[in-house]
């Protein structure tokens, strides 16, 4: 979402350093994720996954946003 309050404010972050910056943009977070998308996290999950070494032809599926099973194989 295009939020002109937050986005002068992570320009004026940006110029920050240190703990100063670290503090700017942690507060930041809080209140993006309180008034404006507070359900980003659920539509934008991170998936990790662990394969052994013996597993090969791995193919990413966007749509499931997992490995596609369906062409994976042994080596």
């Amino acid at each position: 979402m295009d939020v002109p309050a937050f986005n002068d404010r992570m320009r004026k972050a940006a110029l920050l350093t240190g703990q100063k910056r670290y503090g700017t943009y942690g507060r930041l977070d809080v209140d993006i994720m309180r008034d404006v998308v507070p359900w980003a996290p659920m539509y934008n999950g991170t998936v990790r996954e662990f394969i052994s070494d013996r597993v090969g032809c791995y193919v990413y599926q966007p749509a499931q946003g997992v490995m596609d099973l369906a062409a994976a194989c042994l080596e």
